[in-house]
Parts: C-alpha cells; structure tokens; sequence
C-alpha cells in the first residue's frame, strides 16, 4: 500500500507528515490519528532528505498491513472467547448451577478489556521501535507511475 504525505514539520531526524489517505488506507492506525479524521499525521524518520512542504511517497508492505488487521481485528475476538470458555469452566466449578452463565459474560468483557489494554501497550511498543510504521521511500512527483 502506498501513500502520498506532506511534510509539515521537521524536528531534527524527524519528519511529521500530513496525509489525505485513500479509500484503501482504511482506518489501521498505523498513523497517530486515527478514527474518523479526514486528515491523518505520522512522524516518521527523514531517511530522503525531504524538505518542509514536500510530497513523499509512503509504503507499507501487505504483510504488515495483514498482521496490523490481525492483531486490531482477530485478536479482541478470540479474547472474548477466552474469557467465556475461562467463565464457563469457573460458572461449572462453582455451587451456583443456573441456566445463564453470568460468569461466561463477565469473564468475556474481562477478556475483551484485557486484549484492549493489550493491543494499547503493543502500539506504543510497536511505535517506539518503529516496527509497523510505514517507510518513505522517495519523493511524490505527480507522475502516476510514482504509486506503482
């Protein structure tokens, strides 16, 4: 997947980049704002030398994009089905047989919650070491055959 972005401020290595994501973006967060924001900014390393007010060309390899939606999309889910299996065993060992399994319920946003929290460390993680970031890889010239 690639992304045109705009550089807007430069702090030493850093650059913080402006960009209108495309229809295929989604909504990953792999830039910092995510959510329902037109306009999404990333702070990225300067590896091209770009300059205040360029256009650069960012990319992110499919197979970071497919472990991103794993981990944002698949993992939540199999946690709330942990907590229930994890519920249901404890709501079957204890003296209290009822045909709800409050337990199951709770144990499940327990487990939700905990994979929420989870996933929050992992991004900051993940952003610190600049592991599942996009890379600029060259300058955006408005030629078509740039995004190819």
């Amino acid at each position: 997947m690639k992304e045109i972005g705009q550089v807007v401020e430069i702090n030493g290595n850093k650059l913080t980049l402006l960009l209108d994501p495309s229809s295929n973006c989604g909504s990953c967060n792999s830039c910092s704002s995510g959510g329902n924001s037109k306009n999404k900014s990333i702070c990225l390393d300067n590896t091209i030398n770009a300059k205040l007010n360029d256009l650069v060309i960012l990319s992110l390899s499919p197979s970071k994009g497919i472990f991103i939606s794993i981990i944002l999309y698949v993992f939540p889910i199999l946690m709330l089905i942990l907590g229930y299996f994890v519920g249901n065993y404890f709501d079957d060992e204890s003296d209290i047989h009822t045909t709800e399994s409050y337990l199951a319920i709770i144990f499940s946003f327990i487990f939700l919650l905990l994979g929420l929290l989870i996933i929050y460390f992992f991004d900051k993680l993940m952003y610190r070491k600049n592991k599942l970031s996009p890379k600029i890889v060259g300058f955006y010239t408005g030629q078509s055959s740039d995004l190819s």
